[in-house]
């Protein structure tokens, strides 16, 4: 439901959900999806996002000032690891992953890794994520263009695109 909100015309199927009566482990959920058009063609290159999970996502801030505290209700890690299939006949033309992310003390982390495993022509995106590290989970109002600054970070790399291209013949 979390996806078809986002993206109406995902076509999603195997769905499993690992760890659902077990607190003490991390939720694993995966599927398979299609989604039409998610990529965009622009002549012989198609570019698209593989953080397919920030897909379509705003930043977490979007006030230039902020008044009141900041307050996040826990801690939490996500750690997203996607596989696209290219299609046939394309090859990746520029696949620079964002650099790491983080901030002094290590509140926050973003790591991205890319790459392609040429037999199968797929695409490998890994994307580790954590916040709230040592317990930090308030901020006053006076921390919040580190803050606005360290998720406005967060969203770029999310949201970064790749190119793919025809290969030659």
């Amino acid at each position: 439901e979390d996806v078809k909100g986002r993206i109406g015309n995902a076509e999603i199927s195997d769905v499993k959900i690992e760890n659902f009566d077990d607190n003490s482990k991390p939720l694993i959920y995966s599927y398979t999806i299609k989604v039409p058009n998610y990529a965009q063609k622009a002549g012989k290159r198609i570019f698209l996002q593989p953080g397919f999970f920030e897909y379509g996502s705003s930043p977490a801030f979007s006030s230039a000032t902020r008044t009141h505290d900041i307050s996040f209700p826990f801690p939490w890690s996500e750690n997203d690891e996607i596989d696209i299939q290219l299609p046939k006949g394309f090859e990746l033309d520029v696949a620079d992953a964002p650099a790491d992310l983080f901030d002094p003390l290590r509140i926050g982390s973003l790591k991205i890794t890319m790459g392609i495993v040429r037999a199968t022509n797929v695409l490998k995106y890994s994307r580790k994520f954590h916040f709230g590290g040592g317990g930090a989970i308030l901020f006053p109002a006076s921390a919040y263009n580190p803050l606005k600054n360290l998720f406005d970070g967060f969203h770029k790399a999310d949201t970064h695109a790749v190119s793919i291209r025809q290969a030659a013949k």
